[in-house]
Order: C-alpha cells, then structure tokens, then sequence
C-alpha cells in the first residue's frame, strides 16, 4: 500500500484507508478488505452521470461542450472533497459509512436476489411476480431496518429476502403464466446443448 490511515478511535486496530495506485479500500486489522474503490472511474461516473442527465438536459439545454466540461470537472471536485471528508472522519463516520452498505446490500438483495434466483431456474416466473417481489423484498427489508432490527438482532437481509421470495412465488402462482414466446426465450437461453 502507498499509505495506511487508521480511521477510527479503536485503539486496538480497526478499519484503516489504504491507498494504492489512484485505488482507496478500507481494511479491518485483520486485512480483510472492506470496500475497494478505484477512485478515478467514480469521479468520472458522476461528472458523467450529472453533466449528461441533469446538467445538460435540464438545467442548460444550449451549453457548449467547454461548459459542460468545465462544469463535470467542478462536479468531480465537489465529490472529492466530500469523499475526503467521508473519508477522514473518526469513529462514528466510519462505521455511519459501513452501517450505510451494509444497509444498501441488503435492500438490494431483499429487493433483487429472489427475482433473479427465480428468473434463472423457474420457466414460469412472471412478470407480475418480479414486480411483486421487489416491492414486498424492498418494503420488508426497510420496515425490518428501521422497526425490528434493534429488537430481534436479525440482519434485514433474511427477512426481506423471504417475504420477497414468498411474494413472488404467490403472485406468479395466482396470476397468468408468461406468454410462449417468453418461454421460449427461457428455454433457448437454458439448452444445455448450445454451451458444447
């Protein structure tokens, strides 16, 4: 590593920022890394991301591309320093940052994870079942943060993740199954035969 900074107040160890080659992580003592981060591609994603969607679109449809330059490169720097600050704090920043993943992995695979399992290996998944299953998955996982975490000391994830699959099992079950040409779609990407 280029450098190594200890970012919280454990005085035994606890998450460091490494910095390696225009690449950041955070590390626990142990050296498992805890998120990785290529800074470079996030600052363009979001100069990018703003210059392009909002800026451009939105705020000044008429500007030149020296504008729109200038004005994802501010946008790069906002970011940085943000990041830096993020970054530098001590203790309860660190783990508000880690506590923040965590949290967004969660949402996401109570949200995603069944429709993607069921997409993959169920031909009669539906439509309507994917669209239920997020929004049960999603809802119980923040219902579950915000109301019986604390309590119960179940990760939302689990939870969230059942309801969502539950939910779309039912609805794909009581709703009409998908059309033969979705079927077909399944059952040409599924041959086992083309992967000789």
């Amino acid at each position: 590593y280029d450098s190594i900074k200890q970012i919280d107040g454990d005085t035994e160890g606890g998450l460091y920022l490494v910095k390696s080659n225009n690449k950041y992580g955070i590390i626990n003592r142990n050296g498992k890394i805890i998120v990785y981060i290529e800074y470079d591609q996030i600052g363009l994603d979001n100069s990018s991301s703003f210059t392009e969607d909002i800026y451009k679109p939105l705020i000044r449809p008429k500007a030149s591309e020296k504008e729109v330059l200038a004005v994802g490169r501010l946008v790069v720097l906002i970011v940085a320093v943000i990041a830096f600050f993020i970054a530098s704090s001590k203790g309860t920043g660190a783990q508000a940052i880690m506590n923040m993943v965590e949290n967004a992995w969660a949402g996401f695979g109570s949200a995603f994870g069944p429709v993607i399992l069921l997409s993959l290996f169920w031909k009669r998944f539906n439509y309507l079942g994917a669209v239920a299953g997020i929004i049960v998955g999603a809802l119980v996982d923040v219902f579950w943060l915000f109301c019986l975490t604390s309590s119960t000391g179940i990760y939302e994830l689990l939870p969230g993740f059942i309801c969502g699959g539950l939910a779309a099992i039912i609805v794909t079950l009581i709703t009409p199954p998908p059309s033969d040409e979705v079927v077909e779609i399944y059952n040409i990407a599924t041959d086992e035969s083309l992967d000789d």
